[in-house]
């Protein structure tokens, strides 16, 4: 069966804000703001059956030509994308092997619920207290995956972990203060996700700290595929577009 461009790129923005929940809030789209990112083994697996299904449908000939200039640009953009994922989860060190990854999508997880009032109040914190809840098991995720970095990524992390510490203890008075955010359900997840990254951090500093190192590059496979495909700023600069920029921005409003 032959789908339209505009469904696959229905089922390709599907997908992406289902994996990444925190880069949805951001976006405007707020359907996943009680979730975090999930980084388990099996989870990265399915999240790849997902890219590759949606490759075979593209470059297998079960997507119809797109029918205006924006839907080639957001349909080639989105395909190169989907390589580019490809290439990062197969390769656990540039992306999963990356402490700062479950710091940031932990602290930004909470962060990014409360720089608009796109929701009322009380929404917004019960998103946050289902985010916090969740923090222990992404950062255990963190644990799982992270047994040896680049020394940098390392000291970055740690400094991010120390950034939740003052988030979660002067940020959450802020908001006390300012917006009257109170309940024992917030501060009882604080108190978890606190103890949380405390836990990260002495990971990070007595079992992942002694194997750091100074190796930051790709490996020679990731080079090479990435010489043999046009990149997505390469596409964009040829053709003189954005990615998906309408229709990111049709999400917002």
């Amino acid at each position: 069966m032959v789908i339209n461009t505009s469904e696959w790129l229905d089922a390709f923005f599907d997908s992406y804000y289902r994996h990444r929940p925190v880069n949805a809030t951001f976006i405007g789209v707020h359907e996943h703001d009680h979730r975090l990112p999930d980084y388990s083994q099996e989870n990265v697996a399915a999240q790849l059956a997902e890219i590759r299904h949606l490759l075979e449908q593209v470059d297998g000939g079960e997507v119809s030509p797109p029918t205006t200039q924006w839907e080639a640009i957001d349909r080639l953009l989105a395909r190169n994308f989907l390589l580019t994922q490809v290439w990062e989860l197969g390769e656990t060190v540039i992306v999963l092997g990356n402490p700062c990854l479950y710091t940031g999508e932990a602290v930004f997880g909470i962060v990014s619920l409360f720089l608009r009032d796109y929701a009322p109040l009380d929404q917004r914190v019960a998103a946050a207290v289902e985010r916090l809840t969740a923090i222990p098991a992404l950062l255990q995720q963190g644990q799982t995956n992270v047994t040896s970095c680049p020394s940098a990524w390392i000291d970055r992390a740690v400094n991010e972990c120390d950034g939740a510490e003052k988030l979660l203890t002067d940020g959450v008075e802020v908001l006390r203060r300012r917006h009257g955010v109170t309940g024992d359900d917030f501060h009882q997840a604080v108190d978890v996700a606190r103890d949380a990254f405390q836990g990260f951090r002495q990971h990070l500093t007595d079992v992942v700290s002694q194997h750091g190192h100074d190796d930051y590059a790709a490996t020679a496979s990731i080079w090479t595929a990435r010489q043999s495909q046009p990149t997505p700023g390469v596409a964009c600069r040829k053709r003189g577009s954005c990615y998906a920029r309408g229709r990111l921005r049709s999400t917002r409003l």
